[in-house]
């Protein structure tokens, strides 16, 4: 929700419209979630040492990954980027330093 209560505050604080702040706080909650299963995925299939954490922290949590599986998981993410973009462009704020942030945290 940190992500979510950020995007708001910006939101209000540029001026945006409610129904401008209302697709901005969906683009955050879905970059929010993709983050955080991209985490939990990176958790267990990613070599500690280029991850710059300890690996397999999450394993014995009940994270998407644990309950669907590693594939299941991929597609989540995938799927809230893709409504991410959709509520970003919905918003009609300027998308191209948006996007371009999020493909460096997300290679997409």
């Amino acid at each position: 929700m940190l992500f979510v209560a950020s995007a708001e505050l910006g939101a209000i604080a540029g001026g945006a419209s409610s129904e401008q702040t209302h697709h901005i706080k969906a683009f955050a909650r879905n970059v929010g979630l993709a983050f955080q299963t991209a985490d939990d995925l990176m958790d267990v299939t990613v070599d500690a040492g280029i991850m710059g954490k300890d690996a397999l922290q999450d394993v014995e949590k009940p994270t998407l990954v644990s309950i669907a599986g590693v594939k299941a998981a991929r597609k989540s993410c995938n799927e809230h980027l893709a409504a991410a973009d959709e509520s970003l462009i919905a918003s009609g704020v300027s998308t191209k330093k948006i996007r371009a942030l999020v493909q460096s945290i997300f290679g997409e």
